[in-house]
């Protein structure tokens, strides 16, 4: 897979947009959205390597004259074990409309537990809850100026043109992070990032995340929005505690 940079194109390089220019697309392009369900697989390094899935769903919508967004955002993290074991971990935001349910999970292993933490979703965007259509673009802005990313080249993957940016957080002399994204030209949807960490000459791998399936703008089922404290979680009712 080759890339199309402006070294390797000399003169006749295509002229490539400014990672501004891209985020303030992907901000116009996030806010005509009615819709998105998105899917995707990707590997964590620390001090062993786990395998992640991500499920997010969200919908803007209007009732009674009212605009509302509803989401959910499921984040698993698979870890493998001495004995051919395999330990999960659970992280999941859905928001039903009116309330966030915050879920974390962790079936089996030294972490056992299973806790639900309910808050009102008015108090909870006060606090600094935002919902995937709202905040994905703002989200990636802010780290693309963490980073310093720069737009270095073009690729094609799964049949369309990817911007490909690079950038690189330092931590400190001897510590870095670096980050590479793929951003579809036409869709304006991150596709692939990986995260690679610096020290000195050394480079590890960090974090992948690759999106294997996404749909925009397509009907989504009510029914992935409802949600009911399974039996056997622990729940703090915030919103009791919002009220006092």
């Amino acid at each position: 897979m080759a890339m199309w940079t402006a070294t390797a194109w000399g003169e006749d390089a295509p002229k490539l947009p400014t990672v501004d220019e891209i985020m303030a697309k992907m901000k116009a392009k996030w806010a005509g959205m009615k819709s998105i369900e998105l899917d995707a697989n990707g590997t964590q390094v620390k001090r062993t390597t786990s395998t992640t899935t991500r499920h997010v769903a969200a919908e803007r919508g209007e009732k009674d004259g009212k605009a509302f967004v509803r989401s959910v955002d499921v984040f698993k993290v698979f870890t493998e074990k001495p004995e051919n074991k395999t330990e999960m971990a659970e992280f999941m935001n859905l928001n039903d409309g009116r309330f966030l349910w915050v879920e974390h999970r962790w079936p089996g292993g030294a972490l056992e537990g299973w806790t639900v933490k309910k808050f009102d979703l008015d108090n909870a965007k006060q606090a600094g809850f935002k919902d995937i259509l709202d905040d994905m673009p703002r989200e990636m802005g802010e780290a693309a100026k963490q980073f310093n990313m720069k737009v270095v080249g073009e690729e094609v993957i799964k049949g369309q043109k990817m911007y490909v940016l690079e950038g690189t957080l330092d931590v400190d002399k001897n510590l870095a992070y670096s980050e590479k994204w793929w951003i579809g030209e036409n869709d304006l949807l991150r596709w692939r990032s990986v995260t690679t960490l610096v020290m000195g000459k050394e480079r590890m791998p960090a974090q992948t995340s690759d999106v294997i399936s996404v749909k925009v703008n397509g009907k989504i089922d009510p029914k992935v929005f409802e949600y009911t404290p399974p039996a056997g979680a622990e729940l703090e009712d915030m919103t009791k505690k919002e009220t006092k």
